[in-house]
């Protein structure tokens, strides 16, 4: 599979999220600068690139994990909010 591109906040997302014991990539890092829209977008494109999956009403905190090559696929909450 290659590498896809990710943009700085999408690999801050990510390397963050993989350092918690549970994966989620939310609350996102205070260095990400990112808000409102731009942080959305750059979590939807984690998501569509399956990087990312979707927690059927999962809790803020809990609301987006990436995949795992361990575990396999991470969650997000699929409420639509970031």
């Amino acid at each position: 599979m290659p590498n896809p591109k990710l943009s700085d906040t999408q690999l801050v997302i990510l390397n963050a999220a993989v350092q918690r014991g549970d994966w989620s990539l939310l609350p996102v890092p205070k260095s990400v600068t990112a808000r409102g829209g731009a942080l959305k977008a750059s979590l939807k494109s984690l998501l569509d690139r399956g990087l990312a999956e979707e927690i059927e009403g999962a809790t803020p905190a809990r609301a987006r994990r990436p995949r795992s090559p361990r575990r396999g696929r991470g969650r997000a909450d699929s409420s639509g909010s970031p």
